[in-house]
């Protein structure tokens, strides 16, 4: 990412990345976000793509490390939602699916207007075969 660069010119430097499938470059961006702007308003959305790019690339275990972060750190954020449901998909890539299971389960009960909670239904369903 450009030197000294602002919240904003960062963001759009890893969305790029991300885009382009350079998952990694876009999280040194993104990380400079959290770590140089903690409470600008893509601070939170920086989280989100940092745990989504590792988890796209199938590091679930580094996934779920900055996924259990982002309510901790920004408990307001409209991403609390998609940080458990993406926490839930990388406990379910992990054989964990009692842990998914809870974690679905919070995103339909807490958010029901969440944007993920029709999935979070639909993952419910395919855990509890009937």
């Amino acid at each position: 990412p450009p030197d000294g660069a602002m919240p904003e010119e960062l963001y759009a430097w890893a969305q790029a990345r991300l885009k382009s499938g350079r998952a990694l470059e876009a999280v040194t961006a993104l990380e400079e976000i959290e770590r140089r702007f903690p409470g600008h308003d893509l601070a939170d959305n920086a989280a989100y793509w940092i745990a989504w790019a590792h988890q796209s690339r199938g590091d679930h275990r580094l996934a779920l490390q900055v996924w259990e972060r982002l309510p901790l750190r920004y408990p307001r954020s409209s991403k609390v939602p998609d940080a458990l449901f993406g926490m839930a998909q990388s406990h379910e890539a992990l054989g964990e699916p009692a842990v998914a299971e809870t974690l679905y389960e919070q995103v339909v009960r807490r958010f029901p207007k969440a944007e993920k909670v029709r999935e979070a239904k639909a993952a419910l369903v395919r855990l509890r075969p009937r």
